[in-house]
């Protein structure tokens, strides 16, 4: 997008930021009533991210890096 556009990346990179938070950036958390949490392995250098889903509609509620407790 950034080529097309003739903007920098990190114009692109604020634009985009800019629309998730407002399209994301806060979910209603009042109507949830069943959960699932799970860490993902992601790339060859051990990251790991816990999810948080919300098991009756599929969405996902959070995103944390690394695993355990402390995610």
């Amino acid at each position: 997008m950034a080529a097309v556009t003739s903007l920098s990346w990190n114009t692109v990179k604020d634009i985009v930021q800019a629309r998730l938070q407002k399209d994301y950036g806060h979910l209603p958390l009042r109507d949830l009533k069943r959960l699932a949490i799970d860490d993902l392995y992601v790339g060859r250098r051990k990251q790991y991210y816990t999810v948080v889903l919300d098991l009756e509609s599929g969405r996902i509620v959070g995103v944390s890096r690394g695993r355990g407790q402390a995610a």
